[in-house]
């Protein structure tokens, strides 16, 4: 028997705005990326260049490119 756990997260007031406003830069960024890798950039060449263009780090920017990775490798 296998039990189900709920669990319910709760945004204090300002943080939505905050989520918000990431979730629009972390968009941005993957579909930027996802053109640039479908013309056939290379995501190791474009790294430092949307470091400083988007103002993001090395992680973000890695989260993105291993997501965009198989959607541009057909």
């Amino acid at each position: 028997m296998s039990k189900s756990i709920f669990s319910q997260t709760r945004i204090v007031s300002g943080q939505g705005d905050a989520l918000s406003a990431y979730a629009a830069l972390y968009g941005k960024v993957e579909r930027s990326l996802f053109a640039d890798l479908a013309a056939g950039g290379d995501t190791s060449k474009l790294k430092s260049s949307y470091l400083k263009q988007f103002g993001i780090t090395a992680r973000q920017y890695n989260a993105v490119a291993i997501k965009n990775r198989p959607s541009c490798e057909g």
